[in-house]
């Protein structure tokens, strides 16, 4: 699933979302502003080929990093909603 990065214009907050690629945010996670976010274009992933490189390698640690990712998302929302 793509990652995307938003911004909201009501509180300036940034933050990324998995979602799939006809989806479209409009609702800031933060203040729950509507129609307020904009999505941050962002290169794309490309693979750097260093010699043979497997498959399985590239999404192992495309999945180690999501799920690294998903880690620190889950701390910062438990962080917010403990205050």
């Amino acid at each position: 699933m793509p990652r995307y990065i938003y911004h909201c214009d009501a509180c300036s907050h940034e933050f990324r979302a998995l979602h799939g690629i006809k989806e479209v945010l409009t609702v800031c996670n933060l203040c729950s502003a509507e129609g307020n976010l904009h999505r941050i274009p962002q290169l794309m992933r490309t693979a750097i080929k260093r010699g043979v490189i497997k498959p399985g390698a590239i999404v192992s640690e495309f999945i180690e990093e999501t799920e690294k990712d998903l880690k620190n998302q889950k701390e910062k929302m438990k962080e917010e909603y403990k205050s």
